[in-house]
């Protein structure tokens, strides 16, 4: 396993935000691995990488399979509970397929297909099933399998399945005869296993409207229902990631600001949850656009004189008083999942001072100053 100081590092700047998948999509092609973990500010950025990294890979017609997935947050018991449980839902899938992918010991045959899972920093820092927790509550089932019909059911009660009367949502299973429909909680389609005694004769997609019957299917996994309270892992999702891993920051110094932050107002979850994931994975690149903004905005203003280094100077008085900062951290515990966007927009309304959502991060990341004590006689 390699260790952070054996880590490979990498840094990419001067990469604007449009051209940051095409940039992944090109380095998944020239450094293939079995996981590509993406990491990004906020949700809707990681669900906007993910699509179009799968875009722009489909574009280079590149021979090796991509898989790309979206590893989300958990959402509050207090929300729309079946919105809740699709996050959890599509959370137990990632692990199944990152689970997959540990036995990979060498990554040369270009059959075998990547993934690539895009995240945020709240994702990462909620609990995950320990692995061998997650593991007991996985099994494989495949066609011309011996397997116990009634034992079956026993399984898929113990896996907090729902037994309905038509299979139709992920969760739920019917009986009708000698036949099993179930939608496993991890799949986007719902399987029909055909026994004959207790032997799986055949295993087929089926409509959940139609009810049809489609094409046939192999092997079907399944996962216990995110309902069911399972142990957590100390070290968050490092158990599950391939020692060939690549590790992609999206704004790293955004990122450093974000993980410390979410932190702080989470105490209940460590804040060294990075460090088991560099221990394991086996290159870290860094995607930043700073450099590219930062020029064109010098050469805009005055040309190449504009891109020579300018001195060190006294910098102007910063905007983030005090009192702004203590009104944006009580906004911010009051709208937890609220986005640094709006948190910027909370603070413009209140004060009349627009702030850049990164810079109101950072300086609500920076330690509290105290305030200077009584003179010395």
């Amino acid at each position: 396993m390699p260790t952070a100081a054996k880590l490979q590092r990498c840094r990419l700047i001067g990469v604007c935000p449009p051209a940051r998948a095409a940039v992944l999509a090109s380095l998944v092609r020239q450094q293939p691995a079995p996981v590509w973990l993406v990491i990004a500010e906020e949700l809707r950025v990681a669900e906007q990488l993910a699509e179009d990294i799968l875009l722009f890979h489909s574009a280079a017609e590149d021979p090796r399979p991509l898989e790309v997935r979206v590893f989300p947050e958990s959402l509050a018991d207090s929300r729309d509970q079946r919105e809740a449980f699709t996050a959890s839902s599509d959370r137990l899938t990632v692990l199944s397929k990152l689970r997959a992918t540990r036995s990979l010991a060498a990554f040369g045959d270009p059959r075998l297909p990547s993934l690539v899972v895009a995240t945020t920093p709240t994702a990462l820092l909620q609990p995950v099933p320990a692995l061998e927790e997650f593991i007991g509550r996985e099994i494989s089932l495949a066609r011309g399998q011996r397997q116990p019909f009634q034992g079956l059911i026993e399984q898929l009660r113990a896996f907090d399945y729902d037994s309905e009367a038509v299979c139709e949502a992920p969760g739920q299973y019917a009986v009708r005869g000698g036949i099993i429909d179930v939608y496993p909680v991890t799949a986007t389609q719902p399987c029909r296993l055909d026994f004959f005694g207790n032997v799986i004769e055949e295993i087929r997609f089926f409509d959940p409207v139609t009810q049809r019957s489609g094409d046939p299917v192999e092997r079907l996994l399944l996962s216990a229902s995110p309902r069911l309270q399972l142990a957590s892992s100390t070290t968050g999702l490092a158990d599950y990631l391939s020692p060939l891993t690549h590790l992609v920051f999206i704004e790293p110094a955004v990122l450093e600001e974000t993980f410390s932050l979410v932190a702080r107002e989470s105490p209940a979850q460590p804040a060294s949850v990075l460090e088991p994931i560099l221990a394991r994975v086996a290159a870290a690149f860094g995607v930043s656009r700073q450099a590219f903004y930062s020029t064109q905005a010098a050469f805009a203003a005055a040309g190449l004189p504009g891109l020579l280094p300018r001195p060190r100077g006294p910098q102007r008085r910063h905007k983030c008083t005090p009192a702004l900062l203590a009104f944006a951290r009580q906004w911010r515990t009051a709208h937890r999942r609220a986005s640094a966007a709006a948190l910027a927009e909370a603070v413009r309304a209140a004060f009349g001072v627009p702030l850049h959502p990164r810079s109101l991060l950072r300086a609500l990341a920076r330690p509290e100053k105290k305030p200077p004590g009584p003179a010395a006689p």
